[in-house]
């Protein structure tokens, strides 16, 4: 918005008439507004004064009356600085399975460090600590014996066996004998297919009867035979018509063992 203002001036002093001059005005300024100020910062020690400041803008195009900035003194807290609980380590976990079984292993276990407020520092100390396991020797079988002699003297049906030992009471795996079967060093020889035949009566008494006939031929054949005498020189003699049978068996054939 524009003012004019009239100015009226004489050039020349005539009684009849008067000249005017309008001069234009500068533009008129908005008025200056200023923001609410902020808050007050914190307590700063430069050139060995504490002073805080605040701040405000200004919501004009131009705010030429006044100051955007502001400052006062104040006093820095000798309070101690608030002390923070240092990191911990929590309880150790379970120890890991052994890295062997048998002979010297290694097992380990964890823990966690717990962090405070500032979330940087650590806890002294390992995380892992390690230690031996399993350490018993390992079990082992020993080379198995020689086989054994086999138990048939001939033809089939015989068996043989070998052992073998644990280098340890207990951990080993398996049996600790075993057998298989085997033949005898030679064929056996064929069965009699009958009984021998009675041998000659000796005399003198006692006198021997012939054999009675074979009951079984084969592995178990048995026969008889019987004494039939008359006792003399030893007591009181016998009747001579009494005899004294005495049985005995004989075995013939091969009988295995």
């Amino acid at each position: 918005m524009e003012a004019k203002i009239l100015i009226v001036f004489s050039l020349i002093p005539l009684a009849s008439s008067q000249h005017y001059l309008c001069v234009t005005c500068p533009p008129q300024r908005d008025p200056v507004t200023w923001a609410q100020w902020g808050e007050w910062g914190p307590c700063m020690n430069t050139g060995g004064y504490t002073t805080q400041t605040r701040v405000r803008s200004c919501d004009a195009l131009s705010c030429d009356a006044g100051l955007s900035q502001e400052a006062r003194a104040c006093t820095i807290s000798r309070d101690p600085p608030a002390t923070v609980a240092p990191p911990q380590w929590a309880q150790w976990g379970a120890w890991g399975q052994c890295s062997a079984s048998c002979g010297g292993g290694i097992q380990q276990r964890q823990r966690t460090c717990i962090m405070n407020v500032c979330n940087v520092c650590t806890c002294q100390g390992p995380s892992t600590e390690q230690q031996p396991c399993n350490a018993s020797p390992c079990c082992s079988w020993t080379a198995w014996s020689p086989w054994s002699e086999c138990s048939a003297t001939c033809g089939s049906g015989g068996y043989r066996s070998r052992t073998r030992q644990c280098s340890c009471y207990t951990g080993c795996t398996g049996p600790t004998s075993e057998q298989e079967t085997c033949n005898g060093p030679a064929a056996c020889p064929a069965p009699p297919t009958q009984c021998d035949t009675c041998a000659p009566i000796v005399t003198p008494p006692p006198c021997y009867t012939c054999y009675n006939p074979c009951l079984t031929c084969g592995y178990y054949g048995k026969k008889k035979r019987a004494i039939a005498s008359q006792l003399r020189g030893a007591g009181p003699q016998m009747p001579s018509n009494s005899t004294s049978i005495v049985r005995r068996k004989r075995m013939l054939g091969f009988i295995p063992q």
